[in-house]
């Protein structure tokens, strides 16, 4: 754990899953360009450091839209979030973990621009295997810690505009702090999408009931959807 308490998981070595890229850019359609992808996922690999950025902070106090207010006020770790669905998933738990996850900067660095759009799809699939790769063992290192119930998660932005908006990035990297994005290599920009584009930020959280954004979306065709869409906001 860091001096101001915030704490990282990293990858060292990170091994890319050949077979599941392989599959995910339908490289038997193309079999002649097989060396080509294998040579860029190795060159990849050489230089990619997936890690993850996170912190346990209190619960201080939770304002639900069914209070006075009605706005879904929440109050972790001294900074102040407004959500109603997030009020509701954290109104049953003392604590919450914010976490930053990421592919890291270092494919960035290592292939500024690529002329080739079938490189750039390549090389974006590349850097999503190294972030799930970040929040898988994220996850697991969250579990460690002793919750109970199911480990849930909201981020900024996912499930619909409203659900919890991407302006609530602000308050989420503020509560990690600077140390921890710059330690990560994420930057918030001003259009409140993180660089690297391969990158996830929100707040995971114990619970009874099981939680996932993808149930409030409304996006079609969209390939990482973990629910089919029919709930409604509260």
């Amino acid at each position: 754990m860091n001096a101001d308490g915030w704490r990282k998981v990293e990858i060292e070595n990170w091994r890319p899953p050949l077979d599941y890229l392989e599959r995910r850019v339908r490289l038997e359609s193309c079999p002649d360009l097989a060396d080509e992808f294998r040579e860029l996922v190795a060159e990849a690999a050489c230089v990619a450091r997936p890690r993850a950025a996170w912190s346990a902070v209190p619960v201080q106090s939770v304002q639900s839209a069914q209070d006075d207010s009605g706005s879904g006020q929440v109050r972790c770790g001294g900074v102040e979030f407004r959500s109603p669905m997030l009020a509701h998933n954290l109104s049953n738990t003392g604590t919450a973990f914010p976490y930053i996850a990421t592919c890291g900067d270092e494919i960035d660095k290592r292939f500024p621009s690529l002329d080739d759009p079938l490189a750039e799809y390549w090389l974006d699939e590349i850097k999503s295997a190294a972030l799930y790769a970040a929040y898988d063992l994220l996850r697991e290192e969250i579990r460690s810690t002793g919750g109970t119930g199911q480990l849930n998660s909201m981020n900024p932005g996912s499930g619909n505009a409203m659900l919890w908006p991407l302006s609530q990035q602000v308050p989420l990297f503020r509560i990690l702090g600077e140390d921890a994005s710059n330690w990560a290599g994420v930057k918030l920009g001003d259009s409140l999408l993180m660089k690297p584009n391969k990158s996830v930020s929100g707040l995971f959280f114990f619970g009874a009931d099981g939680f996932v954004s993808c149930a409030y979306c409304e996006r079609d065709g969209c390939p990482n959807r973990r629910a089919p869409c029919g709930m409604t906001e509260l």
